[in-house]
């Protein structure tokens, strides 16, 4: 949000994250859901903790599949 107050463009790897992420995540998955890629998190984890650990090992595998 600040970015876009600002004027600030998105990079390269923000808009592939935007873009990729979702559909990637619920492929790693196995998931077909119209819910975020946080609430998919959330719900495969045991509590907000867990979902948040979560997000960064997959973001880091995500991010190495470039």
């Amino acid at each position: 949000m600040a970015q876009q107050e600002f004027g600030v463009p998105l990079t390269d790897a923000e808009k592939r994250f935007y873009r990729e992420f979702q559909p990637w995540l619920q492929r790693r998955l196995g998931m077909t859901t119209s819910r975020s890629w946080a609430k998919m998190l959330e719900f495969r984890s045991i509590n907000q903790q867990e979902a948040f650990e979560s997000f960064f090992k997959l973001l880091n595998e995500f991010c190495e599949g470039e």
